[in-house]
């Protein structure tokens, strides 16, 4: 788990190059963090809702960040 954690402060110290890829904020969080009504102030602010990855478990989003995926933020929590 703290290797999740130290993943995910690393992801975010790499957002310029992730936003690069997109027009929209990327949000790695677990599933249902998506669902409507978790990003109301942030669609208030920017017009529209980030994009989304979802995650299942802490050794799903590990592998992914370990791959090179690069979110603008990261949600890990246990």
């Amino acid at each position: 788990m703290m290797a999740l954690g130290a993943a995910g402060i690393g992801v975010c110290c790499h957002a310029p190059d992730a936003r690069a890829a997109s027009d929209h904020a990327i949000m790695f969080a677990w599933s249902g963090y998506e669902l409507q009504g978790f990003d109301e102030a942030y669609i208030e602010k920017h017009g529209e809702a980030p994009e989304f990855s979802v995650f299942g478990d802490e050794d799903e989003a590990f592998a992914k960040v370990t791959a090179g995926f690069q979110p603008d933020l990261a949600h890990p929590y246990s």
